[in-house]
């Protein structure tokens, strides 16, 4: 799933954006195995 070079043309490093994203879901994911 983890590409090292992500054939994406836009940068290196990915938008901040979509950084808060992964991290809004990761912890969304932990909340929720958590709560059950």
């Amino acid at each position: 799933m983890n590409k090292p070079a992500a054939p994406d043309g836009h940068g290196r490093r990915p938008s901040r954006r979509l950084a808060w994203w992964v991290a809004f879901a990761a912890l969304a994911g932990f909340l929720l195995a958590e709560a059950t």
